[in-house]
């Protein structure tokens, strides 16, 4: 079973070698076990990669998330079908009924402001702040769909109390590059786990519950990562407690675009391990995706909603 995340930052060859990534470098080498990695993150524009490797890398369900020189996520190589009977769950996905995108999309929402609310109890606000006790009151008010869109609601309150009252969240940068830089790395790795245990158990990322653009090749991965988005944005607060917006770019840090030195994509690149709470039990991130999109499938033949597998906070 697959328990890192491989983040890549320096020029080196990659090849198979005795059913391994043999990593090779100027003045060193390394090999890890494919069976023991979940994301393979290649952020270096010298970085090279045999055809052979990709071909393993694929066969043993490793996604592969190549940066651009911005090191922003510009791509993602994922398995081809491989799910023994792929076309029978496809088929359960693509009769999915309204009511039940509804009702799935309805819990989503839920646990996502749910786990907003703990990470803001985590940060140091209590369960008795005002915004934290307003999450827990907007997560009642989440009706089938979310027609309300009590999701955007509770965004207002939880970004500013988080991050501060200066914070905007963008995907470009805005008043704090640092930071949405940071929380779009986060997310992108997230997402790749989630979309790799999408393909796993034979659903069809760009076929989505809520999301539906017909130019997302993975609006599946945009719905399931919704509750697990939290867990990015407190490592992110956590990080900003060390560093300034506006220090940026100073001496040291290897990039100019966004913000964001090889450290701060180090930190983000373990989110693959954080541990969640889900089925009552503690699991990493990517046992917990492969948890959460087994009870979709369950919850698709069953017609039932309830089924879903949510992760919340770990104790």
């Amino acid at each position: 079973m697959s328990w890192r995340n491989v983040l890549l930052q320096n020029k080196a060859r990659l090849n198979l070698e005795n059913a391994q990534l043999l990593i090779t470098r100027a003045d060193d080498s390394a090999s890890l076990p494919l069976e023991d990695i979940g994301v393979l993150i290649l952020d270096h524009p010298q970085i090279m990669i045999t055809a052979a490797l990709l071909a393993e890398l694929q066969q043993a369900g490793v996604v592969v998330m190549v940066c651009d020189k911005k090191h922003h996520p510009a791509g993602l190589l994922h398995p081809f079908h491989q799910h023994s009977r792929m076309s029978d769950v496809a088929e359960i996905q693509r009769i999915w009924s309204q009511p039940f995108r509804k009702r799935c999309w309805q819990a989503l929402v839920r646990q996502k402001i749910t786990n907003q609310a703990h990470c803001l109890d985590r940060s140091g606000l209590g369960p008795s702040h005002k915004v934290v006790k307003n999450l827990g009151n907007l997560v009642r008010k989440v009706d089938s769909g979310d027609s309300q869109n009590c999701e955007a609601q509770a965004a207002r309150l939880y970004w500013q109390a988080l991050m501060g009252s200066d914070f905007f969240r963008v995907t470009d940068g805005g008043t704090s590059p640092r930071k949405n830089a940071a929380l779009n790395f986060g997310y992108a790795i997230i997402r790749a786990t989630i979309a790799r245990s999408i393909v796993a158990h034979g659903l069809l990322p760009c076929f989505g519950l809520f999301h539906h653009s017909k130019l997302n090749a993975f609006n599946l991965a945009d719905d399931l990562i919704e509750p697990f988005r939290p867990l990015a944005d407190g490592l992110v607060r956590r990080m900003s407690e060390l560093w300034d917006d506006n220090m940026a770019n100073r001496a040291g840090q290897n990039s100019a675009f966004d913000g964001l030195c090889r450290e701060d994509r180090q930190q983000l690149a373990g989110l693959g391990g954080e541990q969640v709470l889900i089925d009552s039990e503690v699991q990493s991130l990517g046992n917990a995706t492969d948890i959460l999109v087994q009870s979709l499938v369950r919850a698709s033949r069953d017609k039932d909603a309830s089924c879903l597998k949510l992760p919340g906070f770990a104790l």
